[in-house]
C-alpha cells in the first residue's frame, strides 16, 4: 500500500512534466547557450558580440526563470499532494517517508514510473 502511495507520487510528478512541457523551457536554455557560444566564435565585431551577449542572457535568464517556476509549481503539487495522503492515512507518514528514502522504495519508484510513462506512450500513440 505504502509503495502504491509512493508510486503515485512518480505519476503526478511524470504527468506535471508533460503537462507544463518543461522540454520548452530546457531547450531554450539549450539552443540560447549554442547561440552563445556560435555569436563568441563569429567574426562579428565586439559591439555586435556585446549586443548579442546582452539579448541572449536576457532570453536565457527568463527560460531559467519560468523552468523554476514551474518546478516550484511542481513541488507545490506534490508537497499538497503529500499532505492530503498524510490527512487521509495518518498510520502512514513513516512508512511513506521510509519510502521515499530507500534503496528498494526509489527502485521501484522509478521501474513504476518508466513503466507507467511507456504505457502512456504507446497509448497516446495509438490514438
Amino acid at each position: 500500500m505504502t509503495l502504491a502511495l509512493a508510486v503515485l507520487f512518480g505519476i503526478v510528478f511524470l504527468e506535471l512534466v508533460i503537462r507544463l512541457d518543461l522540454r520548452h523551457e530546457v531547450l531554450r536554455i539549450h539552443d540560447g547557450s549554442r547561440e552563445a557560444f556560435r555569436m563568441l566564435a563569429s567574426d562579428a565585431s565586439d559591439d555586435e558580440k556585446e549586443a548579442a551577449m546582452r539579448r541572449g542572457s536576457l532570453q536565457l535568464f527568463a527560460a531559467t526563470g519560468l523552468l523554476l517556476l514551474k518546478f516550484l509549481g511542481i513541488a507545490a503539487v506534490l508537497g499538497l499532494l503529500y499532505w492530503g495522503v498524510v490527512a487521509v492515512f495518518p498510520e502512514r507518514e513513516a512508512e511513506l517517508q521510509q519510502s521515499f528514502v530507500s534503496p528498494v522504495g526509489i527502485a521501484v519508484l522509478t521501474l513504476a514510473t518508466l513503466l507507467y510513462a511507456w504505457i502512456r506512450h504507446v497509448a497516446v500513440k495509438r490514438l
